[in-house]
């Protein structure tokens, strides 16, 4: 893994790959600020809110965002950046948006999870357009990562906490779940899955907190590969670059419990240069 972009964030997230415009939007939750990355120029933008989870929509100038228990839609005229609730969702008091991705219907599937990070009232939303949102699943601390199979025929899932995966089967139409599996339970030693993604192969890639390694696991959840980080952090991961074959991989800050000083590199993004593709991103295409 090599250092793509030296910008010490506090919580990284949220790393995607906008194939149209050949950029790379990633958040810092805890600063209330988002990035594009193109043609290593990185821009940097503040908003009032605090923001998780940032998705491209058709519109290159225009994104969907999350903060707090509502969805944002973010306008960027000129050099102006303007923010317009769309949705506030109904989550308990301590909740907040977590990650998000839209599927092949341009539709969005959020994570909730409590802040304080103590009682089961993370969910996992559906959320279509005029229509009323829908808890597809519940009872986690955290919940986390979301993707799909190539196929669309997979939904994958992460409870941070529960260091669990879960695999369910998704109709493309209804966006309807069936079929709850644990794919990967993950052994203490390797922290705690966050972020995902899948390849055009069908193997989900998953970013360790706390376990300083991203692996590549095959469509059953045994291990394909893993790649060491030179973080203890990293966050979040996506597919992106022309060929779609670089990887690019979000971090958190963290700290030398000796002397207090900030690890090197933490916060920072990576690129990884693999033989695999991954899968174009779904943009949202409603509002």
């Amino acid at each position: 893994p090599k250092v793509l972009i030296k910008k010490r964030t506090t919580l990284g997230e949220g790393p995607l790959w906008n194939h149209k415009t050949s950029e790379l939007s990633f958040v810092d939750i805890m600063s209330n600020k988002f990035f594009v990355w193109k043609k290593n120029i990185l821009k940097s933008y503040k908003i009032s809110l605090n923001i998780s989870c940032l998705l491209p929509t058709k519109n290159k100038n225009n994104w969907i965002a999350t903060s707090k228990n509502k969805i944002i839609k973010i306008i960027k005229k000129n050099k102006r950046i303007t923010t317009r609730i769309i949705k506030v969702i109904n989550e308990p008091k301590q909740n907040r948006f977590n990650d998000g991705k839209c599927d092949y219907l341009g539709r969005l599937w959020l994570s909730t999870m409590d802040s304080q990070q103590k009682t089961k009232t993370g969910q996992l939303w559906f959320i279509k357009p005029r229509a009323k949102p829908k808890v597809v699943d519940k009872k986690f601390i955290i919940g986390n990562g979301i993707d799909w199979s190539p196929d669309n025929k997979t939904l994958y899932f992460v409870a941070s906490d529960k260091r669990i995966i879960y695999s369910y089967s998704f109709d493309i139409k209804s966006g309807k779940l069936s079929d709850k599996k644990i794919l990967i339970k993950v052994p203490k030693k390797r922290g705690y899955p966050d972020g995902i993604c899948t390849d055009s192969e069908g193997c989900v890639w998953v970013a360790y907190w706390d376990g300083g390694c991203v692996v590549r696991h095959h469509s059953n959840g045994k291990i394909n590969k893993i790649i060491k980080m030179p973080v203890k952090r990293p966050t979040s991961i996506c597919f992106g670059g022309k060929k779609l074959n670089l990887l690019f991989v979000t971090s958190a800050k963290t700290f030398n419990k000796k002397n207090g000083k900030l690890d090197k590199n933490s916060g920072n993004v990576f690129v990884i240069k693999t033989n695999i593709t991954g899968k174009k991103i779904y943009f949202y295409n409603f509002y």
